[in-house]
């Protein structure tokens, strides 16, 4: 019993960072290109889509990723030819894309400066 209450109240007064921290702009631009389902086909042996990943940093693992290593079949019925293509709503954009091209390829906002795009 005392050992639960010691940890629920170190719960309460050190929360997570997720819990307490809002997401940064990043974070929230990957989770909005998910929730429109834009999606990212490559390859991990591909030196651009390496750098693309980083771009998103950790916050990569929020987007739709297909590794056409792995997942040919979808690659080859969405007529991806070269990596990185990011694919939404029927439209490509292929090659390494910035934050700013793909908020206007995708419709969510990326804030640069303070500024919304």
């Amino acid at each position: 019993m005392i050992v639960a209450a010691a940890v629920t109240v170190c719960f309460v007064l050190w929360p997570t960072s997720s819990v307490s921290q809002p997401l940064s702009a990043r974070a929230a631009f990957a989770a909005c290109l998910s929730d429109k389902n834009v999606k990212i086909f490559g390859s991990d042996s591909c030196e651009n889509c390496v750098l693309q990943k980083g771009m998103f940093e950790d916050d990569f693992n929020k987007i739709h990723y297909i590794n056409c290593d792995i997942n040919q079949d979808e690659c080859t019925q969405n007529d991806i030819q070269k990596w990185p293509t990011w694919m939404y709503n029927g439209a490509s954009l292929v090659g390494v894309q910035t934050f700013r091209d793909l908020a206007g390829f995708s419709g969510c906002a990326w804030s640069e400066n303070g500024r919304i795009l």
